[in-house]
């Protein structure tokens, strides 16, 4: 498999940001309810014993071959994603993803990104190939519910890994039988519903769906995900490798993201560091040129799902501030892409959005600007700092920054 795009598209498959707040931000997705707000779930029997069956089935299977497809769907939006594993005894696990590639063998994890070929990351597996992996991804990533499915781990975690990690923590509420003979069983969370489609001969889970719901109780966002799952008979492994060399070895997937000595974090406060880049409007923008309005920057991919899930709301703020007219200044910044102007413009020019985007073609800007991940969204003030950098995505985000933009551009 080609691995042409980042790490971080891993995450983009499972999660609506592709890179987390820092550790001591107070900002986190609003959640409109919680598990103890939610009706008081009865367990069902019959669903349980489903669900036990399905996860004797993962952990008796000596080798799984699976081939994970889901698609994020969002206002309209649809971003789909590949990826496979192959789980074997001993802690044996390959996991490729476009731009990826992940390798759990001989007493150690290795994975690398293809864009980023001089590093690497290489830790001793220890005892739990679960517990390993979390250590590895961080906040980048869930563990897959496959390998949790096979490594034996708690219900709780893998319902809400294949759940994409958008519905919270989800409680089984109920079972059926579908008209194809799959079984059914449904869950609830604090911020959606889930659905699992399995299989009733082999026990291996179909499909899962997961619909977010917003503070008003309409679905928003909805994730799926289709499964494809092998036994394989035999127990030899294809001895892939991933190899150390002479490449610098971090200890995690946000590691391989950025040398370790230059990283930095450009936040709230901080002067925005300046830039030249050429617009898909044509011409280029200087930030300096900008100073004196208040102006919104957000960092995109074309490969990144949250970053496209996001940019409606970006097309959002831009209609609601004037469009560029009135003293605030909205542009996508494109990094991490390949940094081709024409095939950049050429795919804005087929998108809905009326805000013009920058594009880095040299890739200097995610470590000027200190992106461990994207999307990443900053509101900068007249006086050229930062008001608000905001990573990642959640739905129905923008409101609050179309406020703070009001306030600072009525400011004398």
């Amino acid at each position: 498999m080609k691995r042409a795009l980042g790490f971080v598209t891993l995450s983009c498959v499972v999660l609506i940001g592709c890179s987390p707040p820092p550790p001591d931000s107070n900002e986190q997705p609003p959640v409109e309810s919680s598990t103890a707000q939610l009706p008081a779930i009865v367990p069902d029997a019959k669903a349980n014993e489903i669900l036990n069956r399905v996860e004797a089935a993962y952990a008796d299977a000596l080798v799984l071959e699976v081939t994970m497809s889901s698609e994020i769907v969002f206002r309209g939006q649809r971003v789909p994603r590949t990826q496979s594993y192959l789980i074997g005894p001993d802690e044996y696990l390959v996991w490729e993803a476009p731009g990826v590639l992940l390798v759990s063998s001989a007493g150690r994890v290795r994975a690398e990104m293809e864009s980023v070929p001089d590093r690497v990351v290489d830790v001793p597996l220890g005892k739990d190939l679960a517990a390993a992996l979390g250590e590895v991804l961080g906040e980048i990533a869930p563990v897959p519910a496959v390998v949790l499915l096979h490594e034996r781990a708690s219900r709780s975690a893998w319902l809400t890994s294949i759940a994409g990690g958008f519905i919270g923590s989800p409680q089984v509420t109920g079972t059926r039988v579908a008209d194809d003979g799959s079984l059914i069983v449904t869950c609830e969370g604090p911020q959606g519903r889930g659905v699992l489609s399995i299989d009733p001969d082999t026990m291996f889970i179909r499909h899962a769906d997961a619909s977010v719901k917003d503070k008003n109780g309409v679905v928003g966002l909805q994730f799926s995900a289709e499964y494809d799952t092998k036994v394989v008979s035999g127990s030899s492994l294809p001895g892939q490798v991933i190899a150390v060399g002479n490449r610098v070895v971090v200890n995690t997937v946000e590691g391989l993201q950025a040398a370790q000595k230059t990283r930095i974090r450009i936040d709230d406060g901080d002067a925005a560091p300046d830039f030249t880049l050429p617009s898909t409007s044509g011409g280029e923008v200087s930030l300096a040129a900008l100073r004196g309005s208040v102006v919104v920057l957000d960092f995109w991919a074309r490969w990144c799902g949250p970053c496209r899930a996001g940019l409606p709301d970006i097309q959002r703020i831009y209609t609601a501030t004037g469009e560029n007219e009135d003293g605030v200044l909205v542009y996508g910044v494109n990094v991490q892409d390949g940094g081709n102007i024409k095939s950049i413009t050429k795919f804005w020019a087929q998108e809905p959005f009326g805000f013009p985007t920058l594009v880095d073609t040299s890739d200097a800007l995610s470590l000027a600007w200190g992106l461990n991940g994207i999307p990443v969204t900053f509101v900068i003030g007249p006086d050229g700092r930062v008001l608000r950098r905001k990573d990642g995505w959640y739905q129905d985000g923008w409101g609050e920054l179309v406020e703070l933009i009001e306030q600072a551009s009525t400011r004398d």
